[in-house]
């Protein structure tokens, strides 16, 4: 009788078929989470631009339509009460008030045409995938 194997010991066989057996799972898996992962930021960053769109709105309506000049400004009279919604989480680099995540469009009035751009992610934030748009009627569209 073979004393080692009483012993309730893996063969090298063995070892080596199982990790054969996760590093395939792995790699067809691999890009299943890396595409839920790209989704997974483009929804928090609309969601970003959600938030920020909502500021813009409520400071419009408080100043005759107006939108202000600079997101600066949304920051500075606490329209925007958190800077962190000026940095999208599909961008390695952090945006803030001196560079945020997203382009906004100043000087609009709620009165001008519903199809022009209010915010919208920098070309960075998304690379080769497209871009979250906040359009001036409220609607925010990913525009490939």
């Amino acid at each position: 009788m073979d004393n080692k194997r009483e012993q309730g010991g893996f063969t090298l066989g063995e070892l080596i078929l199982v990790f054969a057996f996760v590093g395939l799972l792995a790699a067809v898996l691999f890009p299943f989470i890396r595409h839920t992962l790209a989704k997974t930021d483009k929804v928090l960053c609309a969601n970003n631009i959600r938030e920020i769109g909502r500021s813009l709105y409520i400071y419009a309506r408080e100043h005759e339509g107006n939108f202000p000049p600079t997101l600066n400004t949304l920051y500075d009279e606490k329209y925007l009460s958190d800077v962190k919604l000026l940095d999208c989480p599909a961008n390695r680099n952090t945006g803030d008030l001196e560079y945020p995540d997203y382009i906004y469009t100043g000087g609009l009035n709620v009165n001008d045409a519903s199809r022009k751009e209010l915010l919208k992610d920098r070309k960075r934030n998304h690379p080769d995938r497209g871009r979250n748009i906040l359009y001036l009627n409220g609607d925010i569209y990913w525009k490939p």
